[in-house]
């Protein structure tokens, strides 16, 4: 994909983060002053309180871009990345 393809992907995305519930934690602006300022880059992004059904959590956005999707188990965090159709990563931690 494009690098302009990509960042106009992901602005699209980071829009909808809002309307769908979820939590910008950090990121999630354009870079394009100083060393940037001749490509397409955007900070990395995490966003919270994010559900499996969000489309930030099922679609690639082609960017620097983490949804963190609580869970009660290991079962219920296999079956969230059981239900994304792409190869999107996992990774599951629990508090002590």
């Amino acid at each position: 994909m494009h690098q302009r393809a990509a960042t106009q992907n992901s602005d699209v995305v980071r829009r909808d983060w809002k309307t769908e519930g979820a939590k910008l934690l950090t990121g999630g602006n354009r870079l394009d002053t100083g060393a940037f300022a001749n490509g397409w880059f955007h900070e990395p992004t995490i966003f919270g309180d994010c559900s499996a059904k969000m489309r930030i959590a099922q679609e690639e956005i082609f960017g620097p871009v983490v949804s963190l999707i609580p869970v009660n188990d290991f079962a219920e965090a296999v079956e969230v990345a059981n239900g994304v159709p792409y190869g999107l990563s996992l990774r599951f931690t629990r508090r002590t």
